[in-house]
C-alpha cells in the first residue's frame, strides 16, 4: 500500500498505478510458469525410472508459450482488482499509516 501511495503522491494516475502493478504481476506469473515447466521437465526425467510402462516424454516445448502466457495474463488480471482499489485512496492517508 505504501508503494501505491508514493506513486499517487508523485502524480501517477490510477490507471498508471494499476498498469505498473499488473505488469509486475504478469512478470511474476510468467516466471512462475517457466519455473513450473522446468520443474515438470526435471520431475519427468527423474521419475521416468519409477513409472512402469507409462509415457515418460518430457512436457512439450510447444506448450511452454501458451502456459506462460496464460499464467502471466491470469496474474495481471488478478492484480488489477486490488491495485485499482488502492490507486484511488488518498496518498496522505496511506503515507501516514505506513
Amino acid at each position: 500500500a505504501r508503494e501505491i501511495g508514493l506513486l499517487v503522491a508523485i502524480g501517477a494516475s490510477p490507471a498508471r498505478v494499476a498498469s505498473v502493478f499488473a505488469a509486475v504481476a504478469a512478470l511474476t506469473g510468467a516466471l512462475g510458469g517457466v519455473g513450473g515447466w522446468l520443474l515438470a521437465v526435471t520431475a519427468t526425467s527423474w521419475l521416468s525410472g519409477w513409472l512402469l510402462g507409462a509415457s515418460t516424454d518430457p512436457p512439450s516445448t510447444a506448450l511452454l508459450l501458451p502456459a506462460v502466457g496464460l499464467t502471466a495474463l491470469g496474474s495481471a488480471m488478478v492484480a488489477l482488482i486490488p491495485a485499482g482499489r488502492a490507486a484511488v485512496v488518498d496518498p496522505a492517508v496511506v503515507l501516514r499509516e505506513a
